[in-house]
């Protein structure tokens, strides 16, 4: 026994007197066990450390003495805080710990080191075991914590013992301290804070069963899903695609359906399947590249059903649909609001280009174009000058300064010819 004195005591069942003691640890003593074959005593106290005591033969036990000890302790150090419970593996040389420090660690009693840390409570752990189920022959550490939580770590053939992946967390005590555990033929008992026992029956046959029933399920419509994209049976994909709980195939298998084939899909849907569907169309409504296959789904889904029957019993989903559905049509009217400013750019940079007062000048003056008949000629405001920007004159009467009697004289219709011909071959030349 060990007690809050700090000291460690074997006792007399039979005389109900102590065989022997011994100032163990410096704190106190939370924990006493020993192995199979008692030949190993093992304590663990307040004071961080876990001491291991070989023990001599049981007739070599005197209320005189202290020769129970056969040679001095090894000391396990390792845990930041203090020690409450211990277990020895059933059939190897190791050893388990529970700690204030929400860890649980592995022992090599022989060579006296860690040997691997368990780190998934959330508070203090006060007690652990190793279970043996009778009906796989699997092995499993079942830890409970000052949380109520108790967790079932799994064991596998390797070194480390344990696979984190695979831990199950079951809140036993109503988040009331855990601090007892025991093995039945079938599972186990707990016992907390609250004063209540708590069995839990081993169910791990049942359990792979279901699990192989379940994942050869969902094998066989993963099959029938594959096959009805191969024959485009969009409603068949889409039911199996519902199922499968894959939004991503679901949006595909609308994408390539047109909006009168979506209201084919969903003729013969329960309002059940398409409150599901609704799910979907949340999560791609938030994506602007798929919002446009998520309106076109929720307005056939609208059309059928009816907005009230649809969002019945889910005004948040609806809240959710109607928020983002706004951002986009935000975002539609700014876009499209963008598009007058572009149309007036392009429309100014045209009726300023040299193309079009060129071909301005020309058409006034009714003289021949080089230029496309159908360029967009208008005529809403006059060129500041007669010269364009890349020095071409327009044919425009001129006034001459060394005239003296004000005459004015305009170049004849050959002439006006010849200098648009060498503007072409000077412009093809270019």
């Amino acid at each position: 026994s060990g007690s809050r004195d700090k000291s460690l005591k074997i006792w007399s069942v039979n005389q109900g007197k102590p065989l022997g003691s011994i100032a163990a640890h410096d704190k106190d003593i939370n924990c006493v066990i020993s192995n199979e074959k008692s030949t190993l005593l093992a304590t663990a106290s307040q004071d961080k450390n876990i001491k291991l005591w070989p023990l001599s033969e049981i007739n070599t036990f005197s209320n005189k003495s202290l020769n129970f000890i056969q040679q001095e302790e090894i000391i396990l150090r390792g845990h930041r805080r203090g020690v409450w419970q211990l277990a020895f593996h059933p059939h190897r040389a190791l050893l388990i710990s529970a700690s204030s420090d929400k860890t649980i660690k592995f022992w090599h009693v022989k060579r006296g080191i860690c040997i691997s840390t368990l780190d998934g409570h959330e508070s203090a752990v006060l007690t652990v075991l190793f279970f043996s189920s009778e009906q796989n022959n699997q092995q499993a550490i079942i830890s409970g914590g000052a949380d109520g939580i108790l967790k079932v770590w799994p064991l596998a053939d390797t070194p480390t013992l344990v696979t984190n992946k695979d831990v199950v967390s079951l809140n036993a005590h109503n988040e009331t301290r855990v601090w007892a555990l025991c093995t039945t033929n079938d599972g186990i008992c707990s016992t907390g804070a609250d004063g209540r026992i708590v069995r839990f029956r081993d169910a791990t046959q049942e359990y792979l069963l279901q699990a192989k029933k379940v994942k050869d399920e969902e094998i066989q419509q993963e099959q029938e899903l594959r096959d009805a994209l191969r024959s485009k049976d969009w409603q068949k994909a889409l039911t199996d695609a519902l199922d499968l709980d894959r939004p991503y195939t679901a949006f595909q298998i609308l994408q390539r359906a047109s909006t009168h084939s979506i209201d084919q899909v969903i003729q013969n849907w329960p309002i059940t399947k398409a409150q599901r569907l609704l799910k979907f169309i949340r999560e791609w409504n938030t994506d602007a590249t798929k919002a446009f296959v998520a309106h076109l789904a929720l307005a056939a889904l609208i059309h059928k059903f009816g907005h009230a029957d649809l969002f019945a019993n889910d005004y948040a989903l609806s809240q959710a649909i109607d928020a983002y559905t706004r951002r986009h049509i935000k975002r539609i009217e700014s876009l499209h609001r963008a598009t007058y400013l572009i149309d007036h750019a392009l429309g100014s940079m045209q009726r300023t280009s040299p193309l079009h007062k060129k071909k301005k000048v020309l058409l006034e003056n009714n003289l021949p174009t080089e230029y496309p008949d159908d360029l967009d000629i208008t005529f809403e405001h006059d060129l500041e000058d007669n010269a364009d920007d890349d020095g071409f004159h327009s044919f425009q009467s001129s006034s001459s300064d060394d005239d003296d009697d004000g005459s004015s004289s305009s170049p004849s219709a050959p002439q006006q010819e010849e200098k648009v011909e060498k503007r072409k071959k000077k412009k093809q030349r270019t």
